[in-house]
């Protein structure tokens, strides 16, 4: 009994589930232990600094601008999944890095207003990004375009005050201001992380 019972909860484990689609009315597959194994993966591929990156950028979504809504939320984190490379050493390189590619990758969807298909990591046949529409994604992206050279900028500054004050610019009131003096010990390559902490949750 034992044994079965264990090999049917291994084997619900490893299968999507259904759940009511209200727009559509119909059942859909969808299966979050999947995107949590993948997530796991993610952020030991990135010497975990994957979640850290991903916390970042949605608060710089969210302060970013209102209107248009979408895309946020998990849309926005799936997208920042299928960007981020692997071998980042900080979140300050994850962000700058993740921005560009996503500025670079997706270019021509946002000059034509086109939607990319981003495949869900648990059921490939679904796209994340299905109720995004093109004009939103357009937006989107010129603001990831705009936050982009910003945080290169930001990243590759010796000048520790110019630095923070361009992280501070891109992340708001949540980045430490810029310090006095070089000599506070404050390193804007590292210290991206701050944005990080609970006081973004």
């Amino acid at each position: 009994f034992w044994l079965r019972a264990l090999k049917e909860q291994a084997q619900w484990k490893s299968e999507p589930l259904y759940i009511p689609d209200i727009e559509s009315q119909q059942w859909q597959r969808t299966h979050p232990l999947e995107q949590i194994r993948w997530t796991w993966d993610k952020n030991a591929r990135c010497n975990k600094h994957y979640v850290n990156v991903v916390k970042a950028l949605k608060w710089w979504r969210r302060i970013t601008y209102s209107e248009p809504k979408y895309p946020k939320g998990y849309p926005v984190e799936h997208l920042i999944g299928v960007c981020c490379p692997d071998d980042i050493t900080s979140v300050a390189e994850g962000v700058t890095r993740t921005l560009e590619t996503i500025r670079d990758e997706y270019v021509g969807y946002a000059l034509l207003e086109q939607t990319p298909f981003l495949k869900d990591h648990g059921v490939p046949e679904h796209d994340v990004f299905k109720r995004i529409s093109g004009k939103d994604f357009a937006i989107f992206h010129q603001h990831v375009t705009e936050a982009a050279s910003k945080a290169r900028a930001a990243y590759d500054s010796d000048d520790v005050s110019e630095s923070a004050q361009l992280w501070h610019d891109l992340f708001g009131d949540k980045f430490p201001p810029p310090p006095k003096s070089s000599k506070e010990g404050f390193s804007p390559r590292k210290d991206v992380s701050v944005v990080t902490g609970s006081r973004f949750a």
